[in-house]
C-alpha cells in the first residue's frame, strides 16, 4: 500500500502506460485525464487517491497543469518516465524507479522528500527485463552492478569515482564498433550493418504533434499556421505548450489519416484533422494510447 506522493517510474513510455494501467486495476487510485479524476464506479474499499500518468505523450501543457496540482497535494500516484527526472520541483515520499545509469538514479533521488516531509524516505530500483534502452548497455550494465550490492545513497555516492572510472575506460569498446561497421559496409552486408545500427547507434526519434485543447482552436490553430508567413523558432515556441510526441516506433504513415494534409504539405507540421482529434488523442495518456 503506498502513503503519501508515491512516484513510479519506468524507463520507456510502452512499460510506464502498461504500469499505469496495473496500478488501476489493482484499486491504487482513481485515474486522471488531463488533470481532472475520472468519475468512474469505485468499489467501497478502492484506494481514493488520485493516479497521475505523465510522459512526452502527455501534452506539455498538460503535463505542467498535472505537476501543479500534484505538487499542492498530501497524497497520489504518479507513473511516468524521465520527464519528472530533473529539473520539476515536486516532492516524494517514496520512489520507485527502473534500472537506470547511476546518473539517473541520482537524479530522482533528488526528487524524493525533499521538504522533508517523511522521516523515512525510501527508494526503490527495480528490474522488469534486461532492456536497456533507451540507456547505453554500458553505462546500464554497470551501473546494474553496482545498484546489486549497495544499500544507501551514501554507498552509491561512494561507488560513483569507480563508475566512471570503468565507464570511460570501457567507451573504447565503441571504437570497435566503428570499426566492425566500416566492415560490415565495405562488405555488403547490408543485414549486419541494420543490426549494428538498431542494437548501439540510433535511438528511433520522437516525433511532435500540436494537440488543442478543442475542436475550435484546432481550427483556428490551423488558420494561423498556414496564414503565417514562415514557421520560425519563435512560432513553434508560442505553441510548444500544445506539443506531445508519438511513441518511438508509430509512423507518421501509420497514423496519418489522422493529420491535417495541408499543414503536413505546407508546413510540415502534424495537427489533428478536423474531426480526428478526441480519436487521435487520449484524455488519460495523451498519444501514448497508440502503443496498445
Amino acid at each position: 500500500t503506498f502513503k503519501g506522493k508515491v512516484l513510479l517510474m519506468n524507463n520507456t513510455r510502452r512499460k510506464a502506460n502498461r504500469l499505469f494501467e496495473n496500478v488501476q486495476l489493482a484499486g491504487g487510485g482513481v485515474a486522471m485525464r488531463g488533470g481532472e479524476q475520472v468519475k468512474d464506479e469505485k468499489d467501497e474499499g478502492d484506494d481514493p487517491r488520485p493516479v497521475y500518468y505523465l510522459t512526452t505523450g502527455v501534452r506539455k501543457k498538460t503535463r505542467a497543469e498535472i505537476l501543479a496540482k500534484i505538487k499542492s497535494q498530501k497524497e497520489c500516484v504518479v507513473v511516468s518516465t524521465q520527464v519528472v527526472e530533473a529539473g520539476v520541483d515536486v516532492s516524494f515520499s517514496e520512489v520507485y524507479r527502473e534500472v537506470a545509469p547511476l546518473d539517473s538514479i541520482i537524479q530522482v533521488m533528488g526528487r524524493l522528500n525533499r521538504e522533508g516531509e517523511v522521516t523515512s524516505p525510501i527508494l526503490h530500483v527495480f528490474r522488469t527485463d534486461r532492456d536497456h534502452r533507451p540507456y547505453s548497455e554500458l553505462e546500464y550494465n554497470e551501473s546494474l552492478k553496482i545498484l546489486r550490492v549497495v544499500h544507501n545513497s551514501q554507498e552509491l555516492y561512494d561507488r560513483l569515482e569507480e563508475y566512471y572510472r570503468v565507464v570511460s575506460f570501457r567507451n573504447a569498446y565503441n571504437k570497435n564498433l566503428a570499426d566492425r561497421l566500416i566492415f560490415l559496409e565495405r562488405t555488403m552486408d547490408f543485414d549486419g550493418v541494420w543490426e549494428l545500427i538498431s542494437k548501439h547507434v540510433f535511438e528511433e526519434q520522437e516525433v511532435s504533434v500540436l494537440i488543442p485543447e478543442s475542436e475550435e482552436e484546432l481550427e483556428q490553430l490551423k488558420l494561423q499556421l498556414l496564414s503565417a508567413k514562415r514557421i520560425d523558432r519563435k512560432t513553434f515556441k508560442k505553441y510548444a505548450g500544445l506539443a506531445a510526441s508519438l511513441p518511438r516506433g508509430i509512423t507518421i504513415e501509420k497514423l496519418s489519416e489522422y493529420f491535417d494534409q495541408d499543414l503536413m504539405e505546407k508546413r510540415n507540421i502534424l495537427l489533428p484533422k478536423k474531426g480526428k482529434l478526441k480519436e487521435l488523442y487520449d484524455s488519460k495518456v495523451g498519444l501514448d494510447k497508440w502503443l496498445k
